[in-house]
């Protein structure tokens, strides 16, 4: 299914049906990092990162000067009470403060997100410090974790409400809210490895990727976040920060080919990167943060033929141009029939839907297909098996 950008009026979550039940992946992280082996492209430096996939902000970024720089002298393994008995922040929450401190996120809320009391589920994990959207279902968030966010909200369109549910850190609804993920490692798990100045010349050959153990459970963390977040979300890409040793931070941009990732920097000098970064994040309007707005909400008319279909969960729209004579076509969905656990590659979803033009009930598939001019097309192979009237052959609507 192609999706071409329209201008909805909002844009959707995708979320699971009220029946199903959480996803498993049996793979341990290690094993992701092997299944996206050589799918990594950098270290890209970060000024071209900026530059080439997060547009400047209608404003330069207020700061000048150190804003991360408290973070230096932060020490993980102090104890957690000082001698007043007081709770020392962690690194997690420090890092909240010092971004609400400064403004630099004003329609942003930036959540301390790292328990992980149900570890088998993925989309039960959830990354050390969660971004949503400032909104009141993410604002409702706090009761459950530390971080705090007192910049005044925002007037920028927003998704509709979630469901009324029981909303903890470590829920999948959740992440159907997250626009950002950080996660924060000690400098042994960095999963990648920047070549040396006296090495550059040897980028395109260089091994990116470390390989340690460690390194790789890293990468497959970060590999799963991004997995769920592409999975509970209708998106064309996401992005993450991966924070390295307290000090150090890469920037990654996700999609279904892979990920590009930044040279490992320092965050905590004046004029920060990172700073930058989420300045010009927040600013960002909901394509350029990777949604897919040929998904849109329905409305309440449609919303009520869907449940006379016996359509269950959150219902979105689906715009489908056709790729024989260009029309586009509406259809209703829930959620998929089966979700999977994929960053990489065609991503395969399928769903009942209903075609808004019929009032049929159709299967509709959701596939990042490969788009090169020597291959066929699917559609077509579909449309001459059905003229000549091969069995069990579904009838092609587009």
């Amino acid at each position: 299914m192609d999706r071409p950008t329209s201008s909805p009026h909002s844009t959707p979550v995708k979320k699971r049906s009220s029946v199903s039940t959480p996803l498993t992946d049996p793979n341990p992280p290690a094993e992701l990092s092997k299944d996206m082996h050589k799918q990594f492209v950098g270290p890209m430096p970060v000024a071209d990162f900026l530059k080439d996939f997060v547009p400047k902000a209608p404003t330069p970024c207020p700061l000048s000067g150190d804003v991360f720089g408290k973070l230096k002298a932060h020490d993980d393994n102090a104890q957690k009470c000082d001698r007043a008995g007081a709770t020392k922040r962690s690194f997690e929450d420090s890092f909240i403060d010092a971004v609400n401190e400064t403004g630099i996120c004003p329609d942003l809320a930036l959540f301390n997100t790292t328990s992980n009391p149900v570890a088998e589920y993925v989309y039960d994990k959830t990354p050390d410090i969660s971004v949503c959207r400032r909104t009141s279902s993410a604002d409702a968030l706090q009761t459950t974790t530390t971080g705090s966010a007192n910049a005044p909200s925002s007037p920028r369109p927003i998704p509709p409400p979630a469901r009324k549910l029981p909303i903890k850190s470590s829920s999948a609804d959740h992440w159907s809210r997250l626009e950002l993920c950080i996660e924060a490692k000690r400098h042994t798990q960095d999963p990648f490895s920047d070549p040396s100045p006296n090495e550059a010349h040897e980028r395109a050959t260089y091994a990116f990727e470390k390989m340690a153990l460690e390194a790789m459970s890293a990468r497959g963390q970060l590999i799963s976040y991004a997995s769920a977040h592409m999975s509970t979300q209708f998106r064309c890409f996401c992005f993450s920060v991966s924070i390295v040793n307290q000090t150090d931070a890469r920037l990654i941009r996700w999609d279904r080919t892979g990920a590009v990732v930044s040279e490992r920097f320092d965050f905590t000098k004046a004029g920060s990167p990172l700073a930058e970064f989420l300045w010009r994040f927040n600013h960002l309007d909901d394509v350029q943060r990777g949604r897919d707005l040929s998904v849109t909400s329905t409305s309440e008319e449609e919303t009520a033929l869907a449940r006379k279909h016996s359509m269950e969960g959150d219902i979105h729209k689906i715009q489908v141009t056709n790729d024989a004579d260009k029309v586009d076509h509406y259809f209703v969905v829930s959620a998929p029939s089966v979700y999977r656990i994929k960053m990489s590659g065609r991503a395969s979803s399928g769903y009942i839907g209903l075609d808004m033009q019929t009032k049929k009930k159709v299967w509709l598939k959701d596939s990042w297909r490969i788009c090169l001019d020597d291959m066929e097309k699917e559609f077509e192979i579909y449309k001459l098996l059905e003229e000549k009237k091969v069995r069990n052959i579904a009838p092609m609507v587009c």
